[in-house]
């Protein structure tokens, strides 16, 4: 297969995410962040991949790393539903250069159990087991609510990761008892 010509937002990309354990990847959509996260591996010379991402999209994962890598060794492509299934999670590697989040928008509940399977604590967490953890969506927030955004800065930023819901939803999303539970609606 022949390679792909990186464009001059995919190189920029490439730079910041390689220059950095935990990045965001924020493109909008349609500017192939697939592969500008395949660059970034290959700037850091990463061995293991795990990418995990909708179920729709696991064969554009592996067709896009054959073609800016020339193969597809050490890549583990997982779907956010087949995560946090325990019997897909056993054939996983206990250790990855890089964990992908592509979509990484279907993250941002909290309590989902895709996202105890890729954010839970210790090594339960299967981005945990990175060492660069790349998520990347061209939506953060589909619902333009900054409490969407805590799963993943929490898991991945040293400064959320102390703060919890609660202090998260007072400051970031003023927040307020309605009666009935924490309303955090707002921004």
């Amino acid at each position: 297969m022949n390679k792909l010509t990186p464009n001059p937002h995919q190189i920029t990309g490439r730079d910041f995410l390689a220059s950095r354990f935990h990045a965001l990847l924020g493109d909008d959509p349609g500017l192939e962040k697939t592969y500008t996260l395949t660059l970034a591996c290959e700037a850091i010379n990463a061995q293991k991949i795990l990418v995990t991402c909708p179920a729709s999209v696991r064969t554009h994962w592996y067709e896009t790393m054959e073609m800016g890598r020339g193969h597809t060794r050490g890549l583990d492509v997982i779907s956010y539903n087949a995560a946090g299934d325990e019997k897909h999670r056993r054939g996983l590697r206990d250790k990855y250069d890089v964990w992908i989040g592509d979509e990484a928008h279907f993250l941002k509940t909290l309590t989902s159990r895709r996202t105890k399977a890729l954010f839970g604590n210790g090594n339960q967490g299967l981005a945990r087991r990175a060492t660069y953890k790349w998520p990347a969506t061209g939506t953060w927030a589909p619902n333009h609510r900054p409490i969407e955004l805590y799963p993943v800065l929490r898991a991945l930023h040293p400064d959320f990761a102390t703060i919890d819901f609660a202090t998260y939803a007072h400051r970031y999303c003023g927040a307020y008892w309605n009666g009935f539970h924490l309303d955090v609606k707002g921004a």
